[in-house]
């Protein structure tokens, strides 16, 4: 046999009774949200240093803060931005000009495209290029060692068998397409 219950309501705190132990909000409060607006709840979870604006809950691959509106996570320097400026227009990347993943300071970050956002972290050698690359399968001296003995005359297709790697990727090295740092 179900109970009666008599409970406060954990948004207007009227009391209101009902049957089920797990009701938490009166009848006119029950479509109410039950907490703070978004501007609220997203700024409180910010530390203002002299600088950048740190997000404080959170992150996500390198660092990247996140943050939940309606219930689907997004970036929040993201949504620091949609709140100070508006909607972010299609393919749009919201980038960093103090090149902190942490950081939601509104002046500190900018629209760019995805070029734009990639020629900004290779200019401020922020991305992973060369044996720091996950996907490395040759170090820098190695790379040299290749460029100087195409110089003297070995095929590609030698260096290829002797480095153990596709004749692509020693073409890309020898013409100046990969490991370009090092040119």
């Amino acid at each position: 046999m179900r109970g009666h219950f008599i409970t406060p309501c954990e948004h207007c705190r009227t009391l209101f009774e009902h049957h089920d132990s797990r009701r938490r909000f009166c009848i006119a409060c029950r479509g109410v949200p039950k907490i703070q607006d978004l501007p609220t709840r997203f700024w409180r979870r910010v530390q203002k240093t002299g600088y950048c604006w740190l997000w404080t809950a959170g992150t996500h691959h390198g660092g990247y803060g996140v943050f939940s509106v309606n219930r689907r996570s997004r970036d929040a320097h993201r949504v620091a931005y949609e709140l100070t400026y508006g909607p972010i227009p299609a393919e749009m990347c919201v980038c960093h000009h103090c090149d902190n993943p942490r950081c939601v300071r509104p002046d500190h970050l900018f629209l760019g495209t995805k070029a734009d956002n990639n020629i900004d972290k290779e200019t401020k050698r922020r991305h992973d290029f060369g044996e720091r690359h996950a996907r490395a399968r040759l170090t820098e001296s190695q790379v040299l060692e290749i460029r100087r003995r195409f110089a003297a005359g070995i095929r590609q297709r030698q260096l290829s068998n002797e480095y153990g790697v596709a004749y692509t990727t020693i073409a890309a090295i020898v013409h100046g397409k990969n490991w370009r740092h090092l040119l």
